[in-house]
């Protein structure tokens, strides 16, 4: 038999979002997109968190080079995509939700390299922010909210304007929804 029983002494469930964006950290499984993708070197560069988490994405010959990851969203609801970055020779980048349910772009921030970097455009992106990390390195995040329930791209352009070779050091992708937090 069972006695002195008490639920007071159980441990506490404590629920969190889980990361929608799979394979965060790494980015080898994501797909290269539109013109000749990127060059992508998994762990070239150590992150804020003292090991080395983040990518090297360097554009090929396009400013449309990029790459992504791709899940399904449901509309009308809103999520949160944050990611860590750190400018290598790239003046600008961007990302965006693409929406293959309505076949183009839902949201999008483009920003300039800078200490901090600051929002050249967005469509369709709130709550926007440039957390800085020190060494460089950058928590930036935006919310927004999808047009249709579909299969959703997030795509990261690491140098949308410049040359060749431009490269930014990215990774610790999250995507969830705001709601849940």
């Amino acid at each position: 038999t069972l006695d002195n029983i008490s639920v007071r002494e159980a441990p506490k469930i404590v629920w969190a979002p889980h990361n929608l964006a799979l394979n965060s950290n790494d980015l080898t499984s994501w797909v290269n997109a539109w013109s000749g993708g990127v060059t992508l070197t998994p762990d070239d560069n150590v992150g804020p968190d003292g090991v080395n988490s983040l990518a090297k994405l360097a554009r090929i010959d396009s400013a449309n080079d990029a790459i992504f990851t791709s899940f399904d969203l449901t509309a009308g609801l809103t999520y949160t995509v944050s990611f860590v970055a750190k400018a290598g020779t790239s003046t600008r980048s961007q990302v965006f939700l693409y929406d293959l349910g309505a076949g183009g772009t839902s949201s999008s921030l483009s920003f300039s390299w800078g200490s901090p970097p600051t929002t050249t455009s967005s469509t369709n992106a709130t709550n926007i922010d440039y957390a800085d990390l020190g060494g460089g390195f950058y928590r930036i995040s935006f919310s927004m909210v999808p047009n249709t329930t579909a299969s959703h791209r997030l795509v990261v352009r690491p140098a949308y304007t410049g040359t060749s070779n431009e490269y930014i050091h990215f990774g610790q992708v999250t995507l969830y929804r705001s709601d849940l937090d």
